[in-house]
């Protein structure tokens, strides 16, 4: 009888096909130690583990009786003995391989209770044995264990395709309208050289014929090569299909120009294949809506025409995102640069100013949005005092409030216009100050020079000096515009086409297109009513395909999503809410389930059913307890 309480001994042994296994145990019977069988089982091993080394079955035998035996050794302490020391490292072993990484995960569960001994072949007799006679894996087995059936993956249908019998009958109807064809047809089936007929060929065709390319079988012509045999074709309406076939299909995926060519060289074969397949693909109304361009982007760098004098032409844009600060909580800055003397004006102001709010003539004098011959000047200086205000805006630094922050920049943007002013600027060599006003405003550390004696130059001295600063000014300025155009026309080349030709133009900057903007296209097309001005660079040339060429080929144009007009039907959420300034009044920012609408500050008023909205946005602020 076993006993629960003392430990187990697992004999095991493997050779050839069989394995084997015994499991005693040590009581005291009659006042002495006496070794007693508990249980012996056998068992073959599976095909795919014939291939095993003998170290790698002795491991199979371990896992395997484990398996088969865990009833009596789950829980209980136990002794592995085994003629094989591998069995003694597979706990231990650190760089296992996969079947061995298998087996110790296995065996994991049983590694404190377990301990492996070795013991010499020539003694090792309990199992032995037993592997010698393996009973087979059967219900007769009591070791039988049901293998596990092979995953049967249904078969849901079959449909093979193939090009029906009336291609290749219109195929041979069409070598009787084509004077080459014919006449290679004749010589073929006669297996005769008539030169009358092959000089009747045309140049192409003859030279493929004296080459031996042509070959005849069941009425098609084929056009052998060094790797390959293709059918020969001549319809027009038969080529279009082998295009379509080898691009257009959704088996064939829009592919490149080589991979597309190297499709076709596969399927058929005509004296102008290589130049119609190339002209077929460029002229792809979907690939050249949807591709994206590489390489040098269209337009060079050229130079406007500069002022003569300072504040006759200037810039201006806005700098946003900035936080509430001065008595009416400003959070926007008007950046305006004199484009001669790069002197600066910078005007707080609101996000939500209208253009009622600021001068019409400044607003007359904007530069285009997405227009870089305009933007440049205004966005670089907006980057300067950004950075400026960064730099003094931030955690530690000399002026900040109760929080550890100087959000107050409103009080600032004085001191940082000065020191702008007074700074050397790197296109102009001279300060904008000097440029603007022929002098420089006294800074602190001019009271360093205050005991110096001060040297004042005659007018006509002073009108020499000026002359000299504004002549080295424009020469700085040429200076670095030739460096700058250096490297901006490395990357960008002259357009080639011109006013009349047809053209794409980028949908970057569209924000009425639905769907997806990974799905979205590239470039489009026969659009209305867009931006008069357009960047060269956001335009690409537009090859039209040959109707007479490609009678198959039909454009998709490029539908639009319209705006909706009913507001009660496609808000989505309200995303905050702002008071408006000298009015009590409250104004909510709304979110649109359709992505062709912005989102909107509208009043509670000019939506109908708002309060299920405002209910819901109240709700989501109110602090969880």
């Amino acid at each position: 009888m076993r006993d629960w309480n003392i430990p187990f001994r697992l004999y095991i042994d493997t050779f050839g096909d069989g394995l084997g296994e015994a499991l005693n145990q040590v009581q005291v019977v009659d006042d002495k130690l006496t070794e007693g069988q508990v249980c012996y089982i056998s068992g073959q091993i599976k095909p795919t583990e014939a291939r095993y080394v003998a170290s790698q079955m002795e491991c199979v035998c371990l896992v395997w009786a484990l398996e088969r035996l865990h009833y009596y050794l789950d829980g209980s302490v136990f002794e592995v003995i085994t003629d094989c020391n591998a069995v003694k490292s597979l706990l231990n072993m650190k760089t296992p391989n996969r079947h061995m990484w298998r087996w110790q995960i296995t065996i994991q569960e049983y590694r404190g209770n377990m301990t492996v001994v070795h013991k010499a072949g020539t003694i090792h007799k309990n199992a032995d044995g037993i592997r010698r006679w393996a009973l087979a894996n059967t219900p007769d087995n009591p070791a039988y264990v049901p293998l596990e059936a092979e995953p049967q993956i249904p078969i849901e249908g079959i449909n093979i395709t193939d090009m029906g019998t009336e291609f290749f009958e219109e195929v041979r109807e069409s070598y009787k309208q084509e004077k080459n064809c014919h006449i290679l047809t004749s010589l073929l089936e006669k297996d005769c050289k008539d030169t009358c007929l092959v000089n009747a060929l045309d140049e192409v065709w003859k030279n493929s014929y004296s080459e031996g390319r042509f070959h005849l079988l069941d009425g098609i012509i084929y056009h052998r090569t060094k790797h390959s045999c293709v059918m020969t074709l001549c319809s027009s309406l038969l080529i279009n299909t082998i295009l379509h076939e080898c691009h257009d299909s959704i088996y064939s995926g829009h592919v490149s120009e080589d991979r597309k060519i190297e499709k076709v060289k596969k399927c058929a074969w005509w004296p102008s294949c290589r130049k119609e397949t190339i002209e077929y693909f460029h002229t792809c109304d979907r690939c050249q809506k949807t591709n994206r361009s590489t390489g040098k982007k269209f337009g060079l760098m050229f130079n406007i025409q500069e002022p003569k004098s300072p504040w006759e032409v200037f810039h201006m844009d806005w700098v946003t995102a900035l936080p509430p600060s001065g008595d009416k909580s400003y959070n926007s800055c008007l950046v305006i640069i004199d484009r001669y003397s790069k002197n600066t004006v910078f005007l707080p102001c609101h996000k939500d100013d209208t253009a009622m709010d600021t001068d019409i003539l400044l607003w007359n004098c904007l530069g285009l949005s997405y227009h870089p011959q305009t933007d440049g000047l205004a966005e670089r200086m907006i980057q300067t005092l950004e950075d400026m205000i960064r730099r003094i805006c931030d955690y530690g630094s000399e002026f900040k409030d109760s929080d550890g922050f100087t959000h107050d920049w409103f009080n600032l943007i004085p001191a940082l216009e000065l020191a702008y002013k007074t700074s050397d600027h790197s296109s102009t060599g001279q300060t904008p100050a000097m440029l603007e006003k022929e002098w420089n405003p006294r800074l602190p550390e001019d009271t360093l020079r205050r005991d110096l004696v001060d040297i004042n130059p005659t007018a006509s001295s002073f009108k020499i000096m000026l002359d000299k600063v504004k002549h080295n000014a424009k020469q700085s300025m040429n200076n670095t515009f030739d460096y700058a155009k250096q490297k901006q026309d490395k990357s960008h080349k002259v357009p080639d086409f011109k006013v009349g030709d047809l053209v794409l133009v980028s949908t970057l900057n569209f924000n009425n297109m639905k769907g997806p903007k990974k799905l979205q296209v590239e470039l489009s097309g026969e659009l209305e009513n867009n931006y008069p001005t357009f960047s060269v660079s956001l335009i690409k040339p537009y090859q039209q395909a040959n109707k007479e060429l490609f009678p198959l080929r039909n454009p998709t144009p490029l539908t639009i999503q319209p705006v909706e007009q009913s507001k009660g039907e496609k808000i989505k959420k309200v995303i905050k809410e702002r008071r408006l300034r000298c009015k009590n009044q409250r104004e909510y920012l709304f979110k649109y389930r359709n992505p062709v609408h912005e989102d909107e500050w509208l009043t509670e008023s000019e939506i109908p059913d708002s309060d299920k909205l405002l209910r819901r946005f109240r709700h989501e602020r109110r602090p969880q307890a």
